[in-house]
């Protein structure tokens, strides 16, 4: 059973698209990292995941008793 589904989820900013229909399924004992420039869309990816911010478009499924946690990124 899947700790995390995303299905086609998109979010954008000023129009600027961060996440373009991602999907993905993680399972238990799946080993998961974020890499890219600064700006590519890691910490937005881990702020919708923790519920910080809500997907323009499609479906994240979180199964119950799972927490997200994440350090917010200051300037």
């Amino acid at each position: 059973m899947p700790l995390i589904t995303l299905d086609n989820i998109s979010i954008s900013f000023s129009e600027k698209p961060i996440l373009n229909q991602v999907g993905a399924t993680i399972l238990k004992d799946d080993k998961i990292a974020l890499i890219g420039r600064n700006g590519e869309g890691k910490s937005t990816f881990m702020r919708m995941l923790a519920g910080d911010i809500q997907a323009d478009d499609g479906v994240l499924k979180i199964r119950k008793g799972i927490k997200i946690s994440h350090l917010e990124q200051t300037p």
